[in-house]
Parts: structure tokens; C-alpha cells; sequence
């Protein structure tokens, strides 16, 4: 297939998603809220966005993987491009009508590197777009982000944002600034990409289509993704539907090498 130059063909679709989900948002329409195998929470929502955006990517982009988190896992390493789709990332925070969530399209190339993004928070008033020229900027409402060239001293005004299993294995107590979380993982990364107060952004294990869509953007916005321990985020593991191997940090990096040994695990 050629080569894919821009993905602002999907816009609309993923403003329709955007939508389409608030459709369902506090209570819009029916939920159909369910637990999967994993005991996570998936809706009716989730699904209905889901097939939306495959069609979509389907009709546009022919001949290309699509991994969604609710459609099924479908790799084939010979195509050049993989559109990954988290319908609704941050479902529980979507189902407690709280703000906190997005509708994710991550791409892919084949050597599984985050080139593209689109994050569509409805709730946020926020779209966030990283397209396929690298030279391109990441953008919020069509804003160009800046690219990060530094890092601010760690004080008491230092915020980061956190997921909530955060608490279940580690404390920051001698961490000065103030702790976040909002519910989405996506979102998250955007805002530390944003550049508008937040410095860091943590993830437990997630996966593929928790991040790519948010890695890309925070990449052209000049920030890194690492996992805890310092180790290089590696998608190969991810592309059959397994979780990261740990924990991830997302900020500028002299900003997490200065944060991470405030992490500590928590005792026994």
C-alpha cells in the first residue's frame, strides 16, 4: 500500500465518536455497562464508537492492521501501518460521569514506533492531534504544542498525575509537589504534552491502545515514555493484547530521572 501522509481524513469520524459517546455520557442513553474477563468495565458506548472508527479507518485506509480494545487483537507484521483504537479510554470515569476520558486513534509503522495520533476528549473541550510528518507539531485545538527544552526545580508546585493503582504498590513521600488523576491514561499524557502545569504522567501496566495514540504526541511535543525503571518501552510485547510489563512514566527526561527515585515500592 503507499505510503499514509496524513490521518486528518478521520477527523470527522472521530468528532462523530466523540459524539456518539456523549450520547451515552451521564446517562445520554442506555449503558449497558458490563465487567469483562479481565474485571474491567466496558459499555455499550465503548463498542458502538468502536465499530464507528473501524469502519471509518476501514473505508480510508484499506490494507491496514486495526487493533481495538473492544473488536479483537488482528496483527499481520507485513502491513506497514497499525491503527490502534481505545473507543473510551478512562470507561470507568466515563460511566461515573466524570470528565476524565477520550476516544484514542494511535498509528503505528512497521517497526511498531508511534507516528501518529488523534485524542478526542469531549468533555475536556480538547483535541489533540500528532499527524504523520514528524516535522509536523503536536497539537490542541489546533495549537501547536511546544516542543520541551527544559524542566522546572521539583517544589511544592510541581503536579503530576497518576493512576489510581498507583497507591496499591508505591508512596512519594518525599515528593514536595501535588498529586492527580483524572481516570484516563491518554489524557493524562496529552496534558503533561500540553505543557500546562503537569510534569509527569504515571500508568500501571496498560496496553497497546492505552498509549500509542498519546505516546505519539508526546513524542513530537518532545517528551519520552519509559517504564519505571528506566527501561525503553518495547510494542512487540503488546501486539497480541498483553499489558506492558510494568509500570510507565511519561515527561520530559530529566524531569522523570529527577522524580523516579522518589517512587518507592511499598514495604512488605
Amino acid at each position: 500500500m503507499a505510503a499514509i501522509t496524513s490521518i486528518q481524513s478521520l477527523l470527522p469520524a472521530v468528532e462523530e465518536a466523540g459524539q456518539l459517546a456523549r450520547q451515552y455520557y451521564r446517562g445520554g442513553a442506555r449503558l449497558g455497562t458490563r465487567l469483562k474477563a479481565d474485571r474491567t468495565v466496558v459499555t455499550e458506548a465503548d463498542t458502538a464508537v468502536e465499530a464507528l472508527l473501524r469502519q471509518a479507518i476501514t473505508a480510508q485506509f484499506p490494507g491496514v492492521n486495526i487493533l481495538g480494545e473492544e473488536g479483537g487483537v488482528e496483527y499481520d507484521p507485513a502491513r506497514p501501518y497499525t491503527f490502534v483504537l481505545d473507543p473510551i479510554d478512562g470507561t470507568l470515569a466515563f460511566t461515573c460521569g466524570t470528565p476524565g476520558w477520550a476516544v484514542c486513534v494511535g498509528v503505528l509503522d512497521q517497526a511498531l514506533q508511534p507516528v501518529a495520533g488523534i485524542i478526542n476528549a469531549p468533555s475536556w473541550d480538547s483535541l489533540f492531534i500528532a499527524d504523520m510528518d514528524p516535522q509536523s507539531p503536536a497539537t490542541c485545538n489546533g495549537r501547536p504544542l511546544p516542543v520541551a527544552t527544559g524542566t522546572e526545580p521539583i517544589d511544592n508546585n510541581t503536579s503530576v498525575l497518576f493512576d489510581s493503582r498507583f497507591l496499591q504498590m508505591y508512596h512519594i513521600r518525599t515528593f514536595p509537589g501535588k498529586c492527580r488523576s483524572f481516570g484516563s491514561t491518554a489524557l493524562h499524557m496529552c496534558l503533561v504534552a500540553e505543557q500546562s502545569g503537569f510534569v509527569m504522567a504515571h500508568s500501571a501496566p496498560v496496553h497497546v491502545w492505552d498509549i500509542a495514540a498519546s505516546h505519539a504526541i508526546a513524542a513530537r511535543a518532545g517528551l519520552t515514555v519509559r517504564y519505571l525503571d528506566g527501561q525503553a518501552l518495547d510494542y512487540a510485547p503488546l501486539m497480541a493484547g498483553q499489558s506492558t510489563t510494568g509500570h510507565l512514566l511519561t515527561g520530559h527526561s530529566a524531569t522523570l530521572e529527577a522524580l523516579r527515585p522518589t517512587i518507592m515500592p511499598l514495604a512488605g
